[in-house]
């Protein structure tokens, strides 16, 4: 162990460890926040498309209660034959 940090050759391996090392702890982070965004990213354009079907919904919904509206009121108003 002690050759490690008295010696070039071991002070060049160690560093050339800790320099692959936090490499790799950079890649993981920056992996795992990429990841991140994109699963927000696929929420978000849910949330979007989940909103203008209820939207849509809705309008059909106000259409179909506005129908059966009028056809209550030609049935109230409207004479028997």
């Amino acid at each position: 162990m002690t050759w490690l940090l008295s010696t070039k050759i071991g002070r060049s391996l160690a560093s050339l460890g800790a320099l692959l090392l936090a490499g790799l702890t950079f890649l993981t982070l920056d992996r795992r926040k990429t990841r991140l965004k994109e699963r927000e990213d696929i929420r978000r354009r849910a949330d979007a498309s989940a909103e203008e079907r209820r939207k849509e919904r809705d309008q059909i919904d106000d259409d179909v209660r506005a129908i059966d509206a009028a056809a209550e009121l030609r049935d109230k108003w409207t004479r028997p034959r």
